[in-house]
């Protein structure tokens, strides 16, 4: 063989193995939630971009879209397989588009990077005051650091610690302090009208119960909980001895106003034999909650004494000392609560957070940006056209490409803390908003995917497994005036279609039977992805 073949074959066989590099990301051998821990990638380089394999849509999903009237350049696809440096399938990937709730995977993702998984919340006791006996001579300062899922069962462990030291009469006031969040105060009903509904219920640094007023109907008996300062119930309702059905099962509701008081009335006539309902609304503002729930438990529950009665708002002093301390659940274990059910208020709370950790006396929640978008550039993630308002994704504003979201993912995807990131995702007709989504079908169990809902957008991105083991990034954000009820069932099929990918093909044969998209009616609450359903109830003022 002559020396020029020779050094030809050489060259070739060198192209060969550069070619043949494996991918950074091994290809995993179950689904998502079991994979090995990845090594954090530091690289401050975005990841490269290749051409994709299919740069227009199957013709299974023209066809559903061309059925359901819906245009081509609505939608927004991003499909990569971690194991294939190049795109599957990418069509207007790097169109800026509202993501709806799934903004909530770029403020959780953002969470374990600025926070750490590890993260907790504390809520404190202080006073200026001194301690004679069992008596505390002062005002005691109740102060929050925006704790999301701060509740009933908290509030009283705190106080029981603070009773734990002895004290048992306060003589001054009980006093509020929620001045960890700079922000602006705002209409409930701004959004879209519905002030009282769970999801439009506003942030705070103290924030209690999910900023929700809750209301028990026991037959004809009506009471609360966590009774608001400045909430009153007028309850007329009259019980029967009938079947619990029809216009006997459920009262009606009001809500009205009177000076800086709320009041909410039960009217009509109910079943005696109806069980325990609960209603929750959204009446009034967190420091008015966590205020008179407090005093209740206090004076009522531990038979203690707070002399002064004045209501309060205010910092605590710096020389104040601490009395008592509790902590929150770790921010591992709050990402659930919020992915899973799209729980808008607790990620607001987590956004605002962040940018409370960020130095500066701007706005906290332009600092909540700011920090996200610093701390993807160390990631190596640029997202230029990223607008994020309140973390939720509860935002006419917000919007994002589906490239974007899918370079989030993948890099999620190799983060030290992947797991409680994947894990805190909705799984494909097993829970959360996914429940009862293509249950039964073979991608049942093998998705982690955040959906997002609101009047002009529809979205869901995660991971697929697909039937050969293969893990893909999917990214779905698709926004028309008709997409809320028409946009299910094609989603659906490019889930499917993914999925039976079998080494970069799909089955083009197979084409499952999607059910038509159906309103499911639940009673509203911060849970609920689906932002301006309107309540079961009635509203009347």
């Amino acid at each position: 063989m002559s020396l020029k073949k020779r050094w030809i074959i050489a060259c070739i066989s060198l192209m060969l193995t550069a070619c043949s590099e494996p991918p950074i990301v091994e290809k995993p051998t179950s689904a998502p939630k079991e994979q090995a821990p990845k090594a954090e990638v530091k690289s401050s380089e975005p990841r490269p971009r290749l051409p994709a394999k299919l740069t227009q849509f199957p013709d299974e999903i023209i066809d559903a879209l061309n059925a359901a009237r819906l245009r081509e350049d609505g939608l927004s696809v991003f499909v990569q397989s971690v194991s294939d440096p190049a795109p599957l399938l990418a069509v207007n990937e790097d169109v800026p588009r509202n993501p709806a709730s799934v903004m909530k995977l770029v403020t959780t993702y953002a969470s374990l990077g600025t926070l750490g998984a590890d993260y907790r919340w504390p809520v404190e006791l202080y006073s200026t005051g001194t301690v004679n006996g069992d008596t505390l001579q002062g005002d005691l300062y109740l102060k929050g650091y925006g704790a999301p899922n701060f509740k009933e069962g908290d509030l009283h462990h705190l106080l029981d610690d603070l009773r734990a030291t002895g004290i048992k009469k306060i003589t001054g006031n009980l006093v509020i302090d929620n001045t960890y969040f700079s922000i602006e105060k705002h209409d409930t009903g701004e959004f879209d009208g519905k002030r009282y509904a769970a999801y439009n219920a506003q942030s705070d640094a103290l924030i209690y119960n999910e900023g929700l007023s809750d209301f028990i109907v026991r037959g004809s008996e009506v009471f609360s909980p966590n009774p608001a300062k400045n909430v009153e119930i007028a309850n007329n309702l009259q019980g029967k001895n009938a079947a619990c059905a029809g216009r006997f099962a459920y009262p009606k509701t009001g809500i009205s106003h009177r000076n800086d008081q709320v009041i909410m009335r039960f009217e009509g006539v109910i079943s005696n034999n109806c069980g325990e309902r609960k209603y929750s609304f959204v009446l009034t503002d967190a420091a008015n909650m966590v205020y008179s729930t407090a005093f209740k438990i206090w004076t009522d529950d531990m038979a203690g004494v707070i002399a002064g009665q004045d209501f309060v708002v205010a910092p605590t002093p710096a020389n104040a000392k601490l009395l008592a301390k509790i902590e929150s659940e770790p921010v591992s274990d709050i990402l659930p609560m919020i992915n899973k059910k799209s729980n808008n208020v607790m990620a607001q709370q987590l956004f605002l957070s962040i940018g409370a950790k960020q130095p500066g006396n701007a706005d906290t929640s332009e600092k909540a940006y700011q920090g996200i978008q610093q701390w993807f550039k160390t990631r190596g993630l640029d997202f230029p056209e990223l607008v994020m308002e309140n973390g939720s994704g509860l935002s006419r504003n917000g919007q994002i490409s589906a490239r974007h979201i899918a370079d989030l993912l993948f890099d999620a995807y190799q983060h030290p803390q992947h797991d409680a990131f994947i894990n805190s995702l909705p799984i494909m007709g097993v829970d959360g908003t996914l429940k009862k989504r293509m249950k039964g079908s073979h991608v049942a169990g093998h998705a982690h995917l955040k959906t997002g809902t609101l009047n002009n957008a529809k979205a869901l991105a995660g991971y697929v497994v697909a039937d050969d083991g293969e893990t893909y990034v999917v990214a779905i954000l698709h926004n028309d005036p008709a997409v809320k009820y028409k946009a299910r069932p094609i989603h659906d099929k490019l889930i499917d279609w993914i999925a039976r990918q079998q080494a970069g093909k799909a089955d083009s044969n197979s084409d499952p039977v999607i059910k038509p998209e159906t309103e499911e009616k639940t009673q509203p609450s911060q849970s609920s992805e689906h932002s301006e359903l309107s309540p079961k109830w009635v509203y009347f003022e």
